[in-house]
């Protein structure tokens, strides 16, 4: 795990002490968003980045490729960028990990009738070999995007506060 320094965030820690917890919040929300933003971003376009002659684009891993920011207490100021459900489908494409992580070799099983009428799991296949990662991207792209993300979550955190703030400034004094 390589360490990621941040630079500002001790000042954007002290930066966010000087206000309410709400106006925190809602500040810490929108940097962590835009920086989640930032990487959905970077990686859809390293998804696609030297694809193989022939292939047909049909955009499906890049709308996998999604963002969430929490909204529960315990999730607060955090976000995750992953595969995901593309809109119009019953569920997520796992097989896509297999451009990251390859496959396990495995044998294939059935559910055939046994004595008494028993269903058996039996082996009705051969041997499947496994595959090495056929196009890893996932994480040389957070690599090499760490350092911009992290400066996007403080700036963006920064500015956020600001406007936040003078949200909060506005209705202390009943608008007009």
């Amino acid at each position: 795990m390589a360490k990621l320094e941040i630079k500002g965030l001790a000042a954007l820690r002290e930066e966010l002490k000087k206000f309410p917890e709400k106006v925190q919040e809602r500040a810490a929300q929108t940097g962590v968003r835009k920086a989640a933003g930032k990487l959905r971003t970077a990686l859809r376009r390293a998804a696609y980045a030297k694809v193989a002659a022939g292939y047909k684009r049909t955009n499906r891993l890049r709308q996998a490729i999604r963002s969430a920011v929490g909204k529960r207490l315990q999730y607060r100021g955090k976000a995750w960028v992953a595969l995901k459900q593309v809109p119009g489908e019953p569920r997520t494409r796992h097989y896509y990990k297999v451009l990251e992580v390859g496959r396990k070799p495995y044998q294939r099983y059935a559910l055939t009738a046994g004595k008494g009428g028993a269903l058996k799991r039996r082996r009705v296949g051969g041997n499947y070999a496994g595959s090495p990662p056929m196009k890893p991207f996932w994480d040389k792209t957070v690599a090499a995007n760490n350092a911009a993300i992290a400066d996007i979550l403080v700036t963006e955190t920064l500015k956020a506060i600001a406007y936040e703030a003078g949200k909060a400034l506005g209705r202390s004094r009943g608008g007009r």
